[in-house]
């Protein structure tokens, strides 16, 4: 069952993009304003043989795992800087 905030927003523009991802500008049904970060890894079919060329991985299987790992350090400074007037707060993943 999807999350009924995430089916009452529908994505505008993009705001900016860095290296995990893209900030997208997301309106809801009422019009209340969100940036939604869209986080897509690898961003390239090439990552994944850098990350073996430096050692990163030891097999492709561990992609996955490396990824995640990232994704989790993310989130988990997003959530450090929740109430800070110039960052928006983390909310929620999906």
């Amino acid at each position: 069952m999807k999350n009924k905030f995430w089916q009452n927003l529908k994505l505008a523009d993009e705001l900016g993009s860095g290296s995990l991802g893209t900030v997208y500008k997301a309106i809801d049904n009422d019009g209340k304003i969100y940036a939604v970060k869209h986080i897509s890894l690898p961003r390239n079919p090439k990552e994944i043989e850098q990350l073996l060329k430096n050692g990163l991985i030891k097999e492709k299987e561990d992609a996955n795992k490396y990824y995640a790992n990232i994704i989790r350090k993310e989130i988990e400074i997003m959530k450090q800087f929740n109430g800070n007037p110039y960052i928006i707060d983390y909310f929620d993943l999906f």
